[in-house]
C-alpha cells in the first residue's frame, strides 16, 4: 500500500496527461470484462492499470515491487474475482482513482487508493472462510 500510494502522489505532483488514453481503454476494457464475466480477463486488465499508473509516474521499478508482493496474494485475488459485484466495486474503484488523478484532488486520491487495496483484507477473510485449507494452521 505504501508504494502505490506514493506512486500516486508522484503521479498527481507531475502528471501532465500522459497515458490518459491508454488508462482510458484500459477501463473501457475493465468494462467489458464485467459485463462478459471474463474474470481472467479482468484480473488481468486489473494489473496492467496498476502498472500505466506506475508507468505514467515514471515508476517502472516501484512496479517491480508491487508486482512482487501482489504474486503472493494473487491466487487470493483470483478467487475472490468469480463475482460480478467485486469485480464492479474493482472497477469502480479504477474509474474513482482515475477521475481523482485527472481533478488533481491529491487527498482524496490518496483515500481512493487506501479503500481500494483494503479490500484486499476482506477478500483475504472471504478466502479463508470459504477455503480454508490454503492456509496453514
Amino acid at each position: 500500500m505504501a508504494v502505490e500510494i506514493k506512486v500516486l502522489r508522484k503521479t498527481a505532483a507531475t502528471w501532465d496527461g500522459s497515458g490518459l488514453d491508454e488508462l482510458n481503454s484500459n477501463l473501457k476494457d475493465q468494462r467489458s470484462a464485467v459485463d462478459t464475466l471474463d474474470f481472467d480477463e479482468f484480473h488481468a486488465l486489473d494489473y496492467h492499470f496498476h502498472r500505466l499508473l506506475c508507468r505514467v509516474a515514471n515508476a517502472d521499478m516501484a512496479f517491480e515491487v508491487i508486482a512482487k508482493n501482489k504474486a503472493q496474494v494473487d491466487r487470493l485475488c483470483v478467487l475472490s474475482l468469480t463475482e460480478k459485484d467485486r469485480m464492479e466495486q474493482l472497477l469502480d474503484d479504477h474509474e474513482e482513482i482515475l477521475k481523482l488523478l485527472k481533478a488533481d484532488s491529491r487527498d482524496a486520491l490518496e483515500q481512493a487508493i487506501r479503500t481500494h487495496l483494503a479490500r484486499l483484507d476482506s477478500t483475504v477473510e472471504a478466502v479463508w472462510k470459504s477455503h480454508s485449507d490454503y492456509f496453514e494452521d
